[in-house]
């Protein structure tokens, strides 16, 4: 599989990558969940995502040119016979702002690009296929989104909701349970409609899924301890940490450890 990515360094705090991934030959992966939100050009065959939430409405994003794939908080299993996909992952709060999305309607569930970008897919579709190499299509996609977001009145807020939430993941947990509206200002039920808008879930479901990605990307990127990777998420004793990766993974994190390849969260089937 070839993989390529750019960091797109006018999106800081809205996206962390611009992604490109190709392979000739049939794959099955496992993809674990992650705290974004990808927005993807299919440029090959469709390929097949089995999900309970898909298979209830005979749904498949992959058949679309484009689609925002959405906030999944279980892991998806996928299969293609080849693929070429072409990307940018993107914080959940991007899909409000620049989608007019209420990202509880993104909730394991994907929404095709004729409905995000209305009337503009055709020149979008031109334009990526136009681009000679992934460099160019990444560089083109990053001020294409630049474009969107650089006057939207709504851009600060959203700023400052998800700096919130990492600096409630980064806290260190002594095991005494807090309330989140207390860092917020706001009361409880605001705060929630808040998270439900920006998120697309609740407080403390946003929390723990925030400190599984940060656990999951310290796997793959130090050698420390599982242990000392729960303790530096926030998480106040290992049965903890445990019992958190397992909501989201599936599988305990020594299990992840074992398994995990150079792609974070995704895993050979």
């Amino acid at each position: 599989m070839e993989y390529q990515y750019y960091i797109p360094k006018k999106l800081e705090g809205i996206s962390t990558l611009i992604w490109e991934q190709k392979t000739g030959c049939p794959k099955q992966w496992l993809m674990l969940p992650e705290f974004n939100i990808d927005l993807i050009f299919n440029l090959e065959k469709p390929w097949t995502i089995h999900s309970e939430y898909y298979k209830g409405k005979s749904y498949n994003p992959t058949e679309k040119f484009c689609f925002l794939s959405g906030l999944h908080t279980k892991p998806l299993y996928v299969e293609f016979q080849n693929c070429h996909m072409f990307g940018i992952r993107l914080n959940t709060t991007a899909a409000s702002l620049l989608f007019g999305v209420d990202c509880s309607e993104l909730k394991n569930w994907s929404i095709d690009g004729d409905y995000v970008f209305a009337g503009r897919l055709n020149y979008i579709q031109d334009k990526v296929y136009s681009l000679p190499d992934f460099y160019n299509r990444a560089k083109w996609l990053e001020e294409f989104i630049f474009s969107l977001l650089r006057q939207h009145s709504d851009l600060n807020t959203a700023m400052k909701i998800s700096a919130l939430l990492d600096g409630l993941c980064n806290k260190k947990s002594s095991g005494i349970s807090f309330r989140i509206e207390d860092y917020t200002g706001y009361s409880r039920m605001h705060t929630l409609r808040i998270f439900q808008k920006w998120f697309g879930i609740p407080p403390s479901e946003a929390l723990a899924f925030r400190r599984f990605e940060k656990a999951i990307n310290l796997i793959h990127k130090t050698t420390d301890s599982l242990t000392q990777i729960g303790l530096d998420c926030g998480f106040y004793d290992q049965s903890h940490f445990i019992r958190i990766f397992r909501k989201f993974a599936e599988m305990p994190p020594k299990q992840y450890l074992k398994r995990k390849t150079e792609a974070v969260a995704q895993l050979p089937y």
